[in-house]
């Protein structure tokens, strides 16, 4: 009997594992409700496509051919192959922008978007190619810019944002990186736009706005004209992962383009939790990551984890790629990758760089926060948890051990706690991922 040709839903993610985590969630969901007429593809690599077929075996591929390396061999003076000597080499290059003011910053670190947009460009014949031998029905994508890929054949598409809402640049909204209030009113709107003009529509940033927005005229797609920042709203559907509770909400705001918010982007089943580990010492169980990029900075890790050494607390503490290097002290237990989702069940509150993934699932299971930020959406995340209430924000590099304890105490009050467990038991009964898969269902 001859197979049914089933309809095509394709995801295009950015190769980046937080980015990569909500698209599965999405295609996931996506094929539980409908997987009998329609197929999820994922636009990836080979590295990711080993990673994507373990969250799923029913999940399609249109595979990625060596995507970054043209692209890569222009910023780096050394062309090693993709090792890991490669990846923490280019981490610490990052690294060494993470002490700039944020405009200089944004500035400097520029080179990143330009690198994906170099990569998409060396593939856009291959991937254009790609989509319409598959003739997708709807496509969702994950960029860190609006990009002409499967819009100019006129595909209906959503953009996926792994942040907040203020990754899409309204001006109605504090500006991506920046740190500053939320609340609308004059003199934040001063605030926003002194910001925006000093840092989005000078140097570096305007230039590589400005090849994008050619890019789209190029393929007669919607352009960025009107934008300060990088993205064009669709038409069709705009997705951003982020919890109602932090979310930038005001009635009076009205944001072009339909919008949904998915709070959890979390995959079931959940790992089991993890063991409560130094029963036998004093203190809270609280779990510390800065993420695979600041892992491997060996001054702030170092820093922070001889003030923690002296605070009476235990720690569970995701050591990163090279966590042999760091010594732990009688109050740590440290593994280089700690299951996260095992870990958040077990402890009482979280240190965290504020990465989207992790604030996310923070919230999931309602864990207070001590946010401190290096870079992008973090440094908003910060400054949104500590002006909702629901964790403290602290100077990545210039903090006391003083203001990490207080930090902590802040975190470890009965209101705080409450207020989270609130949030968890909410997010937990939400269902915006199955919702939003009947939004993109209509498309079919």
């Amino acid at each position: 009997m001859e197979q049914v040709k089933k309809d095509v839903l394709l995801i295009i993610p950015l190769l980046t594992q937080g980015h990569t985590n909500v698209c599965a969630a999405i295609g996931k969901k996506f094929l539980e409700k409908y997987g009998s007429t329609i197929d999820v593809y994922f636009m990836v690599d080979e590295e990711y496509k080993t990673k994507l077929s373990k969250i799923d075996q029913n999940f399609k591929f249109s595979l990625l051919s060596d995507f970054f390396d043209k692209a890569m061999d222009t910023f780096l003076e050394k062309k090693e192959e993709k090792n890991t000597h490669y990846i923490l080499d280019s981490f610490r290059e990052f690294g060494k922008l993470w002490h700039l003011d944020t405009k200089e910053y944004i500035q400097k670190s520029t080179y990143l978007f330009t690198l994906d947009f170099e990569a998409m460009n060396n593939n856009y014949d291959q991937m254009t190619e790609m989509i319409k031998k598959l003739k997708p029905k709807f496509i969702i994508l994950d960029n860190l810019f609006s990009y002409p890929l499967g819009v100019d054949q006129g595909i209906p598409y959503a953009n996926l944002l792994s942040s907040a809402i203020t990754y899409f640049g309204h001006d109605q909204l504090p500006p991506p990186q920046s740190s500053l209030p939320s609340e609308y009113t004059p003199e934040n709107l001063k605030l926003w736009k002194e910001f925006i003009d000093a840092t989005y529509k000078v140097g570096n940033f305007k230039e590589l706005k400005d090849k994008i927005n050619e890019k789209l005229k190029l393929h007669n797609c919607p352009n960025l004209d009107d934008k300060y920042f990088l993205y064009k709203e669709s038409k069709y559907l705009n997705i951003y992962n982020y919890p109602k509770f932090l979310d930038y909400e005001n009635e009076n705001i009205k944001y072009p383009g339909p919008w949904f918010r998915i709070q959890s982007s979390i995959i079931k089943p959940i790992p089991d939790p993890y063991p409560v580990i130094l029963k036998d010492l004093p203190g809270k169980l609280i779990y510390f990551s800065l993420g695979s990029m600041a892992s491997v900075y060996k001054p702030l890790m170092e820093k922070i984890l001889s003030i923690l050494s002296q605070i009476p607390h235990r720690f569970i503490v995701s050591t990163g790629m090279v966590g042999e290097q760091y010594e732990l002290s009688k109050n740590m237990h440290g593994e280089k990758f700690v299951n996260q989702l095992a870990a958040l069940q077990t402890v009482d509150i979280v240190i965290s760089h504020g990465g989207n993934n992790t604030l996310t699932e923070a919230f999931y299971f309602g864990k207070p926060l001590v946010v401190m930020p290096l870079f992008g959406d973090q440094k908003d995340n910060a400054f949104r948890v500590d002006e909702i209430g629901l964790g403290k924000k602290i100077n990545t590099f210039n903090f006391t051990k003083e203001e990490m304890e207080n930090a902590i105490e802040y975190c470890l009050k009965d209101e705080v706690i409450e207020k989270m467990k609130l949030c968890s038991q909410l997010i937990q009964n939400d269902n915006s991922l199955d919702l939003l898969c009947e939004e993109v269902k209509k498309y079919f």
